[in-house]
């Protein structure tokens, strides 16, 4: 609107009063023309188009900030590069996205928002298997931001011997966590949810107390192979 006016002494005659039926005359004009444009617009847009450029902010620990920068920044360059996006990271955990594909840089917002929910023992989530190992899958979730190992003996309700005969990399299935340790590492449970499924009790594995990898196989008895050979001290010499 107008704030200001300014009445120079060029045209004689021209009074207050004047100017001032002329702002009402404008007034009326402007607010008019306001009033079509609303009626053909019909209210105001919910959002932007997906095709405008888009600014977002996403908050987090500080804490998280390492994670999210990775090593050398390589976590930050790889979503930059995927995205099309440009990061910047506050001290205080303040993240701005910016991309001039606004579908991109909300999906950037998203995978950070992804990266860093912190995993709540109990929770059942959605994983997807990256790849497999002789002890158990490692489980990409929360959009392939996280990674849950679920041990060899929490693939089945049934003894399995191998994990690929479980499991084979981009199954996808439930999982419940079953464990979270100080460093962030997850433990993931499918036995757990299948036999919750059909309304029977699960019992979490009881935590390792001895090193090695004896206790990496957790469903079997004997103590691995020091169980079964017998000592190297028997043989007598001459």
């Amino acid at each position: 609107g107008i704030t200001a006016l300014q009445m120079d002494i060029k045209v004689k005659n021209l009074s207050a009063d004047l100017l001032n039926k002329a702002l009402g005359q404008a007034r009326d004009a402007r607010l008019h023309i306001l009033g079509k444009m609303d009626e053909a617009l019909g209210g105001p847009r919910e959002d932007i188009s997906k095709w405008a450029p888009r600014y977002e902010v996403v908050k987090i620990a500080q804490d998280q900030i390492g994670m999210i920068i990775g090593p050398g920044g390589k976590t930050i360059r790889g979503m930059q590069e995927e995205f099309g996006t440009t990061i910047s990271v506050e001290e205080d955990g303040t993240i701005k996205i910016f991309g001039e594909d606004g579908e991109a840089a909300l999906a950037n917002k998203t995978r950070i928002e992804q990266m860093t929910l912190k995993p709540v023992v109990g929770s059942r989530v959605l994983g997807k298997v990256g790849s497999i190992r002789e002890f158990g899958a490692f489980v990409e979730f929360n959009g392939g931001a996280q990674e849950a190992l679920i041990h060899v003996s929490e693939l089945s309700d049934e003894y399995v011997e191998n994990p690929d005969d479980a499991v084979k990399v981009g199954d996808e299935f439930e999982f419940e966590i079953i464990n979270v340790d100080p460093t962030g590492k997850v433990k993931g449970s499918r036995k757990a949810v299948i036999l919750k499924d059909r309304g029977e009790e699960y019992k979490p594995p009881a935590p390792r107390t001895g090193g090695g990898r004896g206790g990496d196989r957790g469903g079997r008895s004997g103590g691995g192979r020091g169980g079964d050979r017998g000592g190297r001290g028997g043989r007598k010499r001459d």
